[in-house]
């Protein structure tokens, strides 16, 4: 049996009353989970990314105001890291998308979203010689 350690967790309230918790560590793996705080029982983790060439680590995670989230994370494909985002709705998530495609590194993504699910992620991008803020919006 494989052990790996878990650590840069993200946990967040929506305004439907269901914490989402979302953890990446070690091993390259992203998972989450969701409880609800009317019945206190957890969901069952669901891997959120799927590309295991390199760790995925530091997600971070919004909600809309119905319940969809969208969460985003680096991740290292064995050059660089890249940054990757994956979108909850219907309770359940979704296929995770490359959402930037330049050739330096990639670090501390952020994201923010509106009332109606429009998102904006930022992060931080070297270009060989210093880092860049980058941007891409979820519509």
């Amino acid at each position: 049996m494989k052990t790996r350690n878990r650590f840069y967790t993200t946990c967040m309230l929506t305004v439907l009353g269901m914490f989402l918790l979302s953890a990446c560590g070690g091993g390259g793996n992203s998972s989450s989970g969701g409880v609800s705080v009317r019945d206190g029982l957890w969901g069952n983790a669901q891997l959120i990314e799927t590309d295991d060439t390199g760790d995925a680590n530091s997600p971070q995670i919004v909600f809309d105001t119905n319940g969809n989230a969208l969460a985003v994370w680096p991740q290292g494909d064995g050059t660089r890291n890249n940054i990757w985002a994956n979108r909850y709705a219907a309770g359940s998530w979704g296929n995770a998308e490359l959402i930037e495609s330049d050739t330096g590194d990639t670090f501390d993504p952020q994201i923010a979203i509106d009332p109606a699910g429009n998102a904006l992620a930022v992060w931080q991008q070297f270009d060989s010689m210093r880092n860049n803020i980058q941007a891409n919006r979820f519509e």
